[in-house]
């Protein structure tokens, strides 16, 4: 199956994001105190796990997209994308509401970017599948 130009926006999204969350993760955690509240809070700990599946997931979405074979019936890739637009969706509302509460204004506007972001590429996503 060809992909077509507006796919593969949607697909490079879902990886940047993927990608990106992943990269920031582990730079956080290296070159932060973030294994020490790890160790303090388990609510930390739960929080790390969840941004590593919403980075696995968009990850595994966009290569599931790429590779798919949607006559054969492996479409694992179309439902693991709307799941990364969820957990794209709640994790960057959630940040929003953080950045709003700590007036980190410019974090605040990206943050709600990325969510405007995502709906419209869902939007894209299944009018051009």
């Amino acid at each position: 199956m060809a992909i077509s130009p507006v796919l593969w926006i949607c697909i490079v999204f879902i990886l940047l994001v993927g990608i990106g969350t992943l990269i920031q993760l582990i730079v956080n955690l290296v070159t932060s105190d973030k294994l020490q509240e790890i160790k303090e809070s388990k609510s930390k700990l739960f929080h790390i796990i969840s941004q590593f599946l919403l980075s696995f997931t968009c990850i595994v979405a966009g290569i599931g997209i790429i590779e798919g074979d949607y006559n054969d019936g492996r479409i694992y890739g179309v439902m693991l994308y709307i799941i990364s637009i969820g957990m794209i969706s709640y994790s960057f509302l959630n940040s929003a509401g953080n950045f709003y509460d700590d007036k980190k204004w410019l974090f605040f506007v990206s943050s709600l970017v990325v969510v405007i972001l995502a709906i419209i590429f869902c939007v894209l996503f299944f009018i051009y599948l």
